[in-house]
């Protein structure tokens, strides 16, 4: 990737996702719920769900990023 491609992301914001959304998000398209906790990123939305059995991390990226990238 060019130079200029990752200075260019490195000053994109953060995709603006509150932990009532990304629960919201979780349970539509994973059917999971849980407790939800906000991770530090400094260009994504990661978080930490616990379900009580398991726990997953779910990180939303911003549109800028491809699949390949992630």
């Amino acid at each position: 990737m060019p130079l200029a491609t990752l200075i260019r992301r490195s000053s994109l914001p953060c995709p603006e996702v509150s932990v009532d959304q990304a629960l919201q998000l979780l349970s539509e398209h994973y059917g999971l719920s849980g407790t939800l906790k906000a991770l530090g990123s400094q260009q994504d939305r990661n978080f930490l769900l616990d379900t009580g059995t398991r726990r997953y991390v779910l990180k939303i990226c911003h549109g800028a990023y491809s699949t390949t990238e992630l």
